[in-house]
């Protein structure tokens, strides 16, 4: 939730938990050279969006945004502290019932004030948001449950699992649908090769009640018609959406042919590509009111220039390399887990603008990162 200038709520209940943390405590714990060589990485992306924000003489709004990844980079170190002393699976547990209370309370909008219908039941309040962030929530939840100490960890991983599919199939996002593809294959995964007797218990008492509800069930899917028509190969490609996406990609090669160095920082974007729209260039478009290209990547490469790639990539490389290494003590399972999330993560990173600059990556970073250096994994980040 936007609270100012597009910094979020939680993210400023974080700025006074610092300050009242230094000021109750000071700094009391030591930080590993390889937690910090990866916060600084998202402080460079953070003063490359200052920079680009002042040259271009943008809106205060892209000093807040740029803002952000300073913020983004404290909590990557209390992250790894936290996971450090209370458990990974504590963190992680703790993130999943935040994703699944919001979708709870999406889901409630959605049955209460049905403001678009989408075949017999409405579309998602909030349209197509959350079902891509669902989907990769769902894909955590599996990593949740290959690495559970107790039963509440089961219940919580379970419960985003439920409630995940729930969320995606209702909701009116393709990507979001793709990623729990891959999300539900690490589930399955984690069943095939760990064969825990306790998890194969739950998800057949689970399976035997879903199909108790069968009437239910089908009435549910039947009601998602975009879903009907997936399934039919009707509308499995969208060529003409796929093609307005596309267009990002010129605008983007334009904006860093005319700006290599700075870009047009995070507001840029939308007035650039409103004057092709004017020019002819693309013709009609369903996004003339696109404030960005929908896509991580591209996001940042318009924002700040060429320079925001390597970032990018070492920020990114960083996150899958030390997931890698966190996941494959888990052996068959947790390579598996980790391959389809990654996969997933670049998906999200290509079809939303949100990768970098919330917590859907950073978090787990700092899971993996207090694993291998606390736990004394043999291997390399960078």
């Amino acid at each position: 939730m936007d609270f100012i200038n597009g910094i979020h709520i939680n993210e400023l209940l974080f700025i006074i938990y610092i300050i009242f943390y230094l000021y109750a405590y000071g700094w009391k714990f030591r930080i590993h050279e390889t937690v910090i060589q990866y916060s600084l990485l998202y402080i460079a992306l953070g003063c490359l969006g200052i920079i680009s924000a002042v040259i271009n003489q943008s809106d205060q709004k892209d000093i807040f945004e740029a803002f952000r990844m300073f913020v983004l980079a404290s909590m990557f170190v209390f992250m790894v502290y936290w996971a450090k002393e209370y458990g990974s699976n504590i963190i992680i547990r703790v993130w999943l019932i935040g994703a699944i209370i919001g979708s709870i309370i999406n889901l409630f909008f959605t049955f209460k004030y049905q403001l678009r219908l989408f075949g017999i039941l409405p579309v998602l309040f909030g349209q197509n948001g959350p079902g891509g962030f669902m989907g990769l929530f769902v894909g955590v939840g599996s990593w949740l449950m290959l690495i559970k100490k107790n039963m509440l960890d089961l219940m919580v991983a379970l419960s985003v699992l439920i409630i995940g599919v729930l969320t995606v199939l209702l909701s009116n996002s393709k990507i979001g649908q793709l990623l729990l593809v891959f999300s539900m294959i690490c589930w399955i995964g984690i069943v095939v090769y760990k064969r825990s007797k306790r998890q194969v218990v739950f998800l057949s008492v689970l399976v035997l009640i879903l199909l108790s509800q069968f009437s239910f069930i089908n009435e549910y899917i039947s009601s998602v018609d975009l879903l009907t028509k997936k399934v039919r190969n009707e509308e499995l490609v969208d060529p003409y959406k796929d093609k307005l996406r596309i267009q990002f990609y010129g605008v983007v090669f334009d904006i860093v042919a005319n700006n290599p160095l700075v870009g047009v920082s995070y507001s840029g974007f939308a007035e650039e590509f409103r004057s092709h729209l004017i020019a002819g260039e693309y013709g009609k478009s369903d996004y003339s009111q696109s404030f960005n290209p929908h896509n991580s990547f591209l996001y940042y490469i318009s924002s700040n220039g060429l320079i925001a790639i390597p970032v990018m990539m070492m920020i990114f490389i960083g996150f899958a390399n030390s997931f890698y290494l966190s996941l494959k003590m888990y052996g068959k399972s947790g390579l598996v887990v980790w391959f389809c999330l990654v996969i997933a993560y670049i998906l999200f990173g290509n079809a939303l603008p949100s990768l970098f600059k919330t917590e859907i990556m950073m978090l787990p970073a700092a899971v993996s990162f207090s694993d291998i250096i606390y736990k004394n994994i043999i291997g390399l980040i960078f």
